[in-house]
């Protein structure tokens, strides 16, 4: 499981990388917070910078496209790294607790599944492969 942690910890981390270079990106806002338009056209939220972050071809509408890409904008990856950080955490104190307390060792096992879906994120396959 330490390599599934580790592994899984990585992917957090590219993933917060990634995240944050499309925050600090010339004119894309400094929140990373993403709103649509009407057309359904992706630009950052706060005012400011460049305009347009996602159009449709040739300048066109995204509709329901935009609105996904907006409803998982950089401040929403930040959010849910910081959660998944959370319950690796949990279980990580679980387990160091697990000798002293048999309800740990419980929790240490219950959270065991969940890294493991959570890993399914991230990772191709949670045997192997590299973060997403």
């Amino acid at each position: 499981m330490t390599d599934l942690v580790d592994r899984l910890r990585a992917a957090l981390d590219h993933a917060e990388a990634v995240a944050r270079a499309a925050i600090t990106h010339a004119g894309y806002g400094p929140t990373g917070e993403w709103a649509t338009s009407d057309d359904g056209s992706v630009m950052p939220a706060d005012p400011g910078g460049n305009d347009w972050i996602a159009v449709g071809p040739w300048s066109g509408a995204l509709g329901d496209i935009g609105v996904h890409i907006a409803a998982n904008d950089p401040a929403h990856v930040l959010r849910t790294v910081a959660a998944h950080r959370r319950i690796i955490a949990i279980y990580k104190y679980a387990v160091a607790s697990r000798d002293a307390d048999s309800m740990a060792w419980n929790r240490a096992v219950d959270m065991e599944h969940v890294l493991a879906d959570l890993a399914s994120i991230y990772l191709p396959d949670t045997d192997q492969g590299e973060p997403r």
